[in-house]
C-alpha cells in the first residue's frame, strides 16, 4: 500500500510539471504576438513618419487647386 501511495504521488507530481509546461508554452504564444505587434506597430510609425511629409504636401497642392477652382469660379 506504501508503494502505491508513493506511485499515486509521484504520478500527481509529473502531473503538475505537465501542467505547468503547459501554461508555459501558453504564455510563450501570448509573448510572440506581443512581440509581432510590437514590431508592426514599430513598421507603422516608421512608414507614417516617412510617408507623412508627401501627404501633407498632397493635401497642400489639393487645397491650392480647389482654391484656384472656386476663385476662379466664384
Amino acid at each position: 500500500m506504501e508503494r502505491m501511495t508513493k506511485l499515486i504521488g509521484c504520478v500527481r507530481a509529473q502531473a503538475a510539471e505537465v501542467g505547468t509546461l503547459f501554461r508555459e508554452e501558453r504564455a510563450q504564444g501570448t509573448m510572440e504576438y506581443a512581440i509581432l505587434v510590437a514590431v508592426l506597430v514599430v513598421v507603422a510609425i516608421a512608414a507614417i513618419t516617412a510617408v507623412g511629409p508627401m501627404i501633407g504636401d498632397m493635401w497642400t497642392a489639393i487645397e491650392d487647386g480647389v482654391t484656384r477652382a472656386t476663385g476662379a469660379v466664384g
